[in-house]
């Protein structure tokens, strides 16, 4: 199981994400915190359970692809 961001912007009434799964839920916070920071439009974040494969991993405070 990974971790998803969930994201809402002014009047969405469902969490949406991309295509980013992280291994921990810590990893999933961290990368919401940098995008919040990044990204004006959100409202509000939600880590999320994923059962998508985990292809992502956040390091050094940035989002790294993880190798197949």
């Amino acid at each position: 199981m990974g971790f998803k961001l969930g994201v809402k912007t002014e009047g969405d009434t469902n969490w949406v994400s991309n295509a980013l799964c992280f291994a921990t839920e810590k990893e999933a916070e961290e990368y919401g915190k940098d995008l919040f920071s990044r990204w004006m439009a959100m409202k509000e974040t939600k880590v999320l359970p994923s059962d998508e494969p985990i292809n992502y991993q956040f390091v050094d405070g940035k989002s790294k692809r993880i190798s197949e």
